[in-house]
């Protein structure tokens, strides 16, 4: 019978970085999208001489709510797979 070897400590730190990167995405979508289009698209583009703003403020807090529950849904979907697997993989 083939018995399940115990994760690495590097694949447990690697997994505790990606789930809170997920859900902080998530949040910030979610609960404070000006704060998100600030950190991960001004700066990015800034960096290449491109000025980035917000035409449609309604139809973009409908995006970032979408994003943000794709993002939200997502982690919590694999967050539930790797708990499940560690839990009953045996």
């Amino acid at each position: 019978m083939l018995e399940s070897e115990p994760m690495p400590w590097f694949g447990l730190i690697f997994l505790i970085a990606f789930f809170s990167f997920c859900f902080f995405q998530a949040y910030l979508l979610l609960r404070h999208p000006a704060s998100w289009v600030e950190w991960f698209v001004r700066k990015l583009w800034k960096s290449f001489g491109i000025a980035v703003s917000i035409a449609d403020e309604q139809k973009f807090r409908r995006q970032t709510t979408f994003l943000g529950m794709v993002y939200l849904i997502s982690g919590i979907i694999m967050l539930g797979f790797f708990v499940s697997v560690g839990a009953f993989g045996r």
